[in-house]
């Protein structure tokens, strides 16, 4: 049987870690769970001391990277990759246990998604999506992206879809939302070539965000939820331009 090590990347978490931590553990899933903090200053690292997690801190300088940093760090081949506002679903643990006792006949997982704002499921966000969470990492590894990172592999290895659902609860509220989407387009516009972000980018990067959030994946069937959602994520955007501009002015 193979041992399993999961990953998280954490920054003030305190709120929501454990229940990360609890659908990690659902049948002895992980053997290990190895957490990279970017200097909390919440108790978010002391819980996960105390539930015997590995504990790094370690400055944040990108999403690629320190993923990539946290994979290094695990001591099993086969690595599940979780974010502190996920859950695995009771159904999802079984259907990895499952393989996990069975024998891995894959080198890369994908899992099925659902996004919830407010503690609703919704299209707006990030859609529904199935990312490749579980991996060999002799096979695969993050790319090294500021934001939007992802795994890479050979285009040889087909990713197995997993049964059951990955549950990323992004946003408790509009505030925390905009929060959150207004560090990861900061970080996209801090990486803008510097003569690429004229007067009218902001807007315009505004509007492009509300398109794909409202249209594109499929906002407008959240109803005025949804409208809200894409509203909040497009002034985030444009914020961060807007800042971006500020400061080479």
């Amino acid at each position: 049987m193979e041992y399993i090590s999961a990953t998280i990347i954490t920054y003030n978490e305190a709120t929501r870690i454990s229940e990360c931590l609890d659908s990690l553990r659902i049948g002895s899933l992980v053997d290990e769970i190895v957490v990279v903090d970017s200097g909390s200053t919440d108790d978010t690292a002391e819980i996960c001391r105390r539930a015997g997690c590995r504990v790094y801190v370690r400055p944040f300088n990108g999403y690629g990277i320190q993923r990539q940093f946290a994979t290094s760090l695990t001591s099993n081949n086969f690595v599940i990759s979780i974010d502190a506002d996920e859950r695995l679903s009771a159904e999802l643990a079984d259907a990895i246990l499952a393989i996990k006792q069975k024998g891995f006949e894959h080198r890369v997982y994908a899992m099925p998604t659902d996004v919830y704002i407010m503690g609703r499921k919704v299209h707006t966000g990030e859609g529904v999506k199935t990312p490749i969470r579980l991996f060999n990492k002799r096979y695969a590894q993050w790319n090294l992206d500021d934001v939007g990172e992802r795994l890479t592999f050979p285009t040889s290895l087909q990713p197995q879809m997993l049964g059951g659902r990955l549950m990323h609860h992004r946003a408790a509220d509009m505030d925390e939302l905009y929060s959150k989407e207004l560090h990861k387009a900061s970080i996209a516009a801090g990486n803008a070539p510097e003569d690429s972000v004229g007067a009218m980018t902001p807007a315009l990067k505004g509007v492009k965000k509300f398109c794909k959030q409202y249209f594109s994946n499929r906002g407008f069937l959240d109803g005025a939820i949804g409208l809200t959602i894409a509203r909040t994520e497009a002034r985030a955007v444009r914020d961060a331009y807007r800042q971006l501009r500020r400061k080479k002015s």
